[in-house]
């Protein structure tokens, strides 16, 4: 049993070295110009080690991008149905969780979405598409659900979570740990951004009728 326990703690260990290397290589070198040979001369071994976890140099990038995927939907998937918090709520802490788990990615595996995708199998790359659409299925129902309970304005949902999602997904390409902003004050720029041009003319409305005195407290009709 404790053999068991070792060879299994071993080939985990093994695979996750072997998909770092991977995903930094590709990053560094490109995904065409980096070879097996590259990759297990990284992890300190042979190329035929590779084989015996991964059957191809296609299949390696496709497990650096899917395990990144997953890990994301881990965050967030359970905020589509959460009916315990108001839409905004739920779209703020979708929104840190995404541009979390973005930030906690090594800079390679990061750079790999938007410059390897063309080189996945038809089969992989329908895989892909299909968990980040769910992703942005999750976003998009959010937001409609802030719109019907007059949260957010009238607005389109679907290039409302086209525009948010892109503005997060394309942090992948600048930001860094070592920048003169932490990732926590960069994520509160990003939801203040998205959670005011969601709000559009309703939060307008709010600050024209604060300038006229038309609220509770200082309304002009309200006799002294």
């Amino acid at each position: 049993m404790a053999d068991k326990k070792r060879r299994r703690n071993r080939t985990s260990s093994q695979k996750e070295l072997i998909l770092h290397n991977a995903g930094r290589l590709f990053s560094e070198k490109g995904y065409d110009r980096t070879i097996m040979k590259d990759i297990a001369r990284a992890c300190g071994f042979e190329a035929g080690n590779i084989y015996n976890y991964f059957h191809s140099k296609e299949h390696l990038l496709y497990k650096v991008i899917n395990e990144e995927l997953d890990r994301t939907l881990l965050l967030v998937k359970n905020l589509e149905d959460d009916n315990s918090l108001t839409a905004t709520e739920r779209l703020e802490l979708l929104l840190r969780s995404y541009f979390d788990s973005i930030a906690g990615q090594h800079r390679a595996n990061r750079l790999i979405f938007d410059t390897e995708l063309r080189n996945l199998s038809p089969t992989h790359l329908k895989q892909i598409i299909a968990k980040r659409d769910k992703l942005d299925r999750i976003m998009r129902n959010i937001i409609r659900s802030g719109i019907e309970s007059g949260e957010f304005s009238e607005i389109d949902e679907a290039i409302a979570c086209f525009a948010v999602s892109s503005m997060i997904i394309r942090s992948r390409i600048w930001f860094s740990p070592g920048g003169r902003l932490s990732s926590d004050e960069i994520g509160d720029i990003m939801v203040r951004i998205a959670m005011d041009g969601l709000r559009g003319k309703r939060v307008n409305k709010v600050a024209d009728a604060e300038c006229l005195g038309d609220t509770p407290e200082f309304s002009p009709h309200k006799q002294s």
